[in-house]
């Protein structure tokens, strides 16, 4: 309807802007001022927020069980943990199992799952198969990561471990 704007100047100006960590606006106040076509007529306008405090940041807390179990029959292993987190969501718990099977020969194995997450603990339980040699009662290097979008904010958390566990048995973990 022959009502549009151009060419438009003015000015913005910022009174105020406090931010909490991860980029959640606590408070922010501007005001601004708008001319269209060069006119002289003005569009005056403020903006002002005001949010409460923020929600408090996603934690997770990824373990491993230092006992874990071998089936010398397939060479697999199985290793089991716990994950918490400060608030509910779906955590994806990955990485590798590594055994020396012998002065030239490395076990090492692959593991990923997704599960959910809350401020109760919740214990995981992964199968890894081994590539090259097989898995074989004794220690082994866990290197675990957790990882999930915090709810609030979108931004990815991470909790990482690697502790020396031991394989024991030849079937299910007792």
């Amino acid at each position: 309807d022959g009502r549009g704007c151009n060419t438009l100047t003015g000015q913005f100006q910022v009174l105020e802007a406090v931010y909490a960590p991860l980029g959640y606006v606590q408070r922010f106040h501007a005001t601004f001022e708008q001319h269209c076509e060069g006119a002289e007529a003005a569009l005056f306008g403020e903006i002002q927020i005001v949010n409460p405090p923020p929600p408090p940041p996603l934690t997770l807390e990824l373990n491993v069980d230092r006992k874990g179990a071998v089936q010398r029959i397939r060479g697999t292993a199985t290793i089991e943990g716990t994950i918490q987190c400060s608030q509910a969501t779906t955590v994806q718990i990955s990485g590798t199992v590594s055994q020396r099977a012998s002065r030239s020969a490395l076990a090492t194995g692959f593991f990923s799952l997704s599960t959910e997450c809350s401020s109760k603990p919740k214990t995981w339980s992964v199968r890894v198969a081994a590539s090259g040699a097989p898995f074989n009662a004794g220690p082994a290097q866990v290197d675990a990561t957790a990882t999930a979008y915090d709810p609030n904010f979108g931004v990815p958390v991470t909790a990482e471990i690697s502790p020396l566990i031991r394989l024991s048995g030849g079937g299910a973990k007792h």
